[in-house]
């Protein structure tokens, strides 16, 4: 008796990892987008932040818009010192 791989079963594995794949791609993007989202989040509270809570957690409003991704070193006066 010859025995032969069933043919079915070999291209259905080949599909299922493929999906897999693409599940893990998609899992990932949502991943990251939603970390952006709450990094985008945490900054905007920096932002609101008033100078005495940020100097209640010992920061500085340059050090809170550096962290926020906001600083302009070249324009100093905004921030009161020249």
């Amino acid at each position: 008796m010859i025995m032969e791989p069933c043919q079915q079963q070999s291209l259905e594995r080949p599909i299922y990892g493929f999906w897999q794949y693409i599940g893990r791609i998609l899992q990932w993007l949502g991943q990251t987008l939603e970390r952006r989202a709450q990094v985008a989040w945490q900054r905007q509270q920096l932002l609101q932040m008033d100078d005495r809570l940020l100097n209640d957690i010992g920061l500085s409003r340059t050090d809170a818009e550096q962290l926020a991704g906001r600083y302009r070193p070249w324009d100093q006066r905004e921030h009161g010192s020249h």
